[in-house]
């Protein structure tokens, strides 16, 4: 961010402005569902990680023809040549070290993401089932209980 000058703004109230432009409006909101966004996040990171793979086999094919190009220089005495070669090969391999660590990032977050979503189910089942049992409690009731239990008390009173 920068700050402006009233001449900037025509005399206007001091503002800050975004050096890129205005900022672009946040949908962090929370949706309702909750399930459709997490399978949404999860899908996201598996295209980004894809696209990451795709980078890191790229910077290898570019890693090893700086390599084999480094050799040829070599083989003809261009020494200047295959260190620059060589060079370039090392920034391409730092480069994949880099693309190998926002992998691993992706992953770790995607895994911990699907462990969520997968402990939100278990926890939607238990509380499912609590209210079931409280909703069965209610209708079955203290007297209801002890009533049955006098009405067989009785039974087999009467049944001996």
């Amino acid at each position: 961010r920068i700050r402006c000058s009233p001449a900037c703004w025509g005399g206007r109230s001091l503002r800050w402005m975004n050096l890129f432009g205005k900022r672009k409006p946040s949908s962090s909101a929370p949706s309702g569902g909750g399930g459709a966004s997490t399978k949404d996040a999860i899908a996201r990171l598996r295209e980004a990680e894809e696209q990451l793979t795709k980078r890191e086999e790229h910077l290898m094919r570019k890693a090893d023809h700086e390599l084999a190009e480094a050799k040829k220089f070599a083989a003809d005495k261009n020494k200047r040549s295959a260190l620059t070669a060589l060079k370039r090969k090392k920034l391409y391999e730092a480069q994949l070290e880099k693309v190998s660590a926002s992998k691993m990032t992706l992953d770790m977050q995607r895994m911990a993401l699907e462990q969520i979503n997968i402990s939100k189910v278990t926890f939607d089942a238990i509380d499912v089932g609590k209210r079931e049992l409280e909703r069965l409690n209610k209708e079955m009731g203290v007297e209801r209980v002890e009533e049955t239990m006098d009405d067989l008390q009785e039974q087999i009173i009467h049944g001996l």
